[in-house]
């Protein structure tokens, strides 16, 4: 669908085509055959937001509170993911990854980590000690003990994106483009009416999927108790003659924003660092930022105990944290039916390519 030639009445509208929206997209035509379903989406293409500034991690869980939707909705996801991606043929590898403590005080917060994961439900995790680890990294050094999650894996975010689409578009659900909604008036009584860019939609319920605009649009809306803070993270690519096998990470601080800098590997093979953690006021600050080399280097030599590598700037991506900068612990995932006619997500950073298709069930749960 390229236009809207006059005001428009649907079942369902969709707002934000990120890997999450495409989800929720695909979901709801499975569940309701019936129901006319578009998707508006303020950008020329798909998947062009948070999704396309990806690392691609599938996560096994590890990291969130035992019972928060944030656990539920990643150790849930990545099973329907694997499974989407193999019936789909969506490029991914079920690679592992390593959590790795260089100290004692590390080994300690490792420990914690673990039995956290392990509440939580998250499955495929191993500790293994410094001679064990030889026999899979057998080029990292200066590591006493580590963590060995054997269902993390890595996907192509955009390839994910796009066959939720195309899944979507098979039974007839519209996907329109360069469509910016910039007024939303809610009833409790009627049909929505959503004004964008392209026209005038009415509709039974609103899906805000907006990403890092969650606040945004939910506040066209009236609702105003969100507030996204956009926190960006650079990437380096890591050249080096060193081999790795696995994602690995250092031991996450738990007052940290991030999960520190980490080694991830695309689809290609190729090693990437990243994201660090830094607060900003634009949502839209995609600058380079070539000045946190040294940054990484110190990161890199920490991490891998070797000096024997080469790093250039790849790009950036910016997170929609609820967590502001003056809060010392993570915030929830929010899937919230703020009005009978709308339903929000918003927060919704890593884990949240993992988690899409378990959100997208959390969401219609609430209709």
């Amino acid at each position: 669908m390229s236009h809207i030639n006059e005001e428009i009445k649907i079942d369902y509208l969709i707002i934000g085509a990120g890997v999450v929206g495409c989800a929720l997209a695909s979901a709801l035509s499975r569940k309701f055959k019936n129901k006319s379903i578009l998707v508006a989406e303020a950008g020329p293409r798909i998947a062009e937001g948070v999704t396309s500034r990806n690392s691609g991690v599938i996560h096994a869980g590890i990291y969130y509170p035992p019972q928060s939707l944030k656990a539920k909705s990643c150790i849930r996801g990545k099973n329907l993911l694997y499974e989407w991606a193999l019936k789909k043929n969506v490029s991914h590898k079920n690679i592992g990854k390593l959590i790795v403590a260089k100290n004692e005080i590390e080994s300690e917060m490792l420990d914690k980590l673990l039995s956290n994961a392990i509440e939580s439900g998250a499955t495929g995790l191993l500790k293994i000690s410094s001679n064990e680890l030889k026999n899979k990294e057998p080029d990292l050094s200066g590591v006493i003990n580590a963590v060995f999650s054997s269902q993390t894996g890595i996907i192509d975010p955009y390839e994910l994106a796009k066959s939720f689409k195309e899944d979507a578009e098979s039974r007839d659900v519209m996907f329109l483009t360069n469509t910016k909604v910039f007024e939303i008036s809610l009833s409790n009584n009627g049909m929505q009416k959503v004004s964008t860019t392209r026209g005038k939609i009415e509709c039974e319920i609103v899906f805000n999927s907006t990403g890092l605009y969650a606040d945004e649009v939910s506040a066209l809306a009236g609702i105003n108790k969100y507030k996204i803070y956009p926190v960006k993270g650079n990437y380096f690519k890591l050249r080096t003659k060193q081999k790795y096998n696995h994602l690995i990470y250092p031991v996450k601080n738990p007052k940290d924003a991030g999960l520190g800098v980490h080694l991830t590997i695309d689809m290609a093979g190729e090693y990437r660092l990243g994201p660090d953690v830094e607060y900003i006021i634009s949502k839209e600050d995609f600058s380079a930022q070539e000045e946190k080399k040294i940054k990484f280097i110190n990161a890199v030599e920490k991490l891998f105990g070797t000096k024997d590598f080469e790093l250039s700037y790849d790009t950036c991506g910016i997170r929609p944290k609820l967590r502001s900068p003056t809060d010392d612990k993570e915030k929830d995932f929010i899937v919230s039916k703020d009005h009978p006619g709308m339903i929000n997500f918003v927060g919704i950073e890593s884990p949240g390519l993992t988690s899409a298709m378990a959100l997208a069930d959390t969401a219609i749960k609430l209709i």
